[in-house]
């Protein structure tokens, strides 16, 4: 998938490479016997069509470096998209174990189990804030400020190092995937810096190449080649001149795309 802005710019590099492949050759031979370049004596005479077919070259490394670019940004957001979702299940998760885990307090503890650890109110959902209860019902687990009462219900028994371990073992997960979306956003800003900086690149190597194979069709006598040329060097639009259709890095949203 392209977004608009660069499908628009590798189409006007593909045009101008298709129209160099086509004619290219011809048109380079006849200004080679048209036109022809003085050179020093003794020196190789000046070869239009190698002149072709090194302005396409440069086209398509400055293609080829933004179509890798846009590439590495889209599977980082395909990566951070798994990530959310990753950490939304563990949320979900360990929400309801945390929740179970309260209950479980409430019942050991006369005065209840979360105000002696000081976490009184609500089990939160943010992802930092559940993090950090999951690990002070551990401590309060693993180290109880008082004894727990004895509970003989029947059916019911509670051994409080299983819980303890599972409950860190989910806390560990979800800051791990936490520090891995972290570290995805800030490696996808870097990466739609990077982009930004190839399609920069790109527009200006589509501007001299596109302007300088249509004065060589011109100069051939290639008009409507020329003409062709010309429409797909102005086709691109700089970014303040469409619309908006790029979302923050650090989301995960897809920007607005054309099929490739």
């Amino acid at each position: 998938m392209r977004t608009q802005e660069t499908f628009g710019l590798l189409q006007s590099a593909k045009e101008i490479r298709v129209a160099i492949d086509s004619d290219g050759d011809r048109v380079g031979g006849l200004l080679n016997e048209q036109h022809p370049l003085p050179v020093e004596e003794g020196e190789p005479a000046f070869d239009y069509r190698k002149h072709m077919q090194h302005l396409k070259h440069q086209l398509n490394l400055a293609a080829d470096d933004v179509a890798a670019s846009e590439d590495d940004l889209v599977a980082e957001q395909i990566r951070i998209s798994r990530l959310q979702s990753d950490r939304d299940d563990l949320v979900t998760v360990n929400y309801d174990n945390l929740v179970a885990a309260r209950q479980g307090l409430e019942s050991l503890y006369k005065r209840g189990g979360f105000e002696l650890a000081h976490v009184a109110g609500k089990t939160p959902e943010v992802p930092d804030q559940l993090v950090e209860q999951l690990g002070q019902t551990v401590k309060l687990f693993r180290q109880p400020a008082v004894e727990p009462r004895s509970l003989k219900v029947e059916g019911f028994s509670v051994d409080l190092g299983a819980v303890a371990d599972g409950l860190e073992t989910g806390a560990v997960e979800l800051r791990g995937v936490l520090d891995g979306l972290e570290g995805a956003r800030k490696t996808a800003e870097g990466l739609l810096v990077i982009k930004r900086k190839k399609i920069e690149v790109l527009r200006r190597t589509i501007l001299w190449v596109g302007r300088t194979t249509e004065g060589l069709f011109h100069l051939a006598g290639e008009d409507d080649l020329a003409d062709r040329i010309r429409t797909s060097t102005r086709r691109p639009l700089r970014p303040s001149e469409e619309p908006a259709d790029e979302p923050p890095p650090q989301l995960p949203a897809s920007e607005t795309s054309t099929a490739s």
